[in-house]
């Protein structure tokens, strides 16, 4: 039976994570997205002048958290997609760190090998189109 030290560094990753999440969630809800006061820009944008795939991204995720998801749309068709990878990563860490500090959990190590499965499959259905255009952008 593992240790319950085993899985405070687990209980740690998710609590980072946790706090990642909603300080860019909060970085979001901070700017508003009709005005250009983001204080952190693309630097692919900054050298080139040109945009990419994800350009726009800060400003929707400004418009979703005041539910206008019809101008998250218009700043990044994507955003959407994104932001929920976002949301639903946020949720399972915090629920997958509550779980953790149940004491009847024996199976830490499925727990772990099932959140880090859900989080790539996520990951790569949320994420396909920019991981397709990064892809194309490499090969060429």
């Amino acid at each position: 039976m593992p240790r319950t030290t085993d899985i405070k560094p687990y209980r740690i990753i998710n609590l980072a994570f946790a706090a990642i999440i909603l300080l860019a969630f909060l970085y979001a809800a901070l700017h508003h997205p009709e005005r250009s006061d983001y204080p952190i820009v693309s630097a692919y944008e900054a050298w080139t002048g040109e945009s990419t795939i994800s350009t726009g991204l800060s400003r929707s995720f400004s418009a979703i958290v005041r539910l206008d998801f019809s101008t998250a749309k218009n700043y990044n068709p994507y955003g959407l997609r994104i932001f929920t990878f976002f949301l639903i990563q946020l949720v399972f860490r915090v629920t997958l760190f509550l779980m953790s500090l149940r004491k009847g959990i024996v199976h830490y190590r499925m727990l772990i090998i099932a959140d880090a499965l859900q989080a790539v499959v996520l990951f790569i259905v949320c994420f396909l189109p920019f991981l397709v255009y990064w892809t194309d952008f490499i090969i060429r």
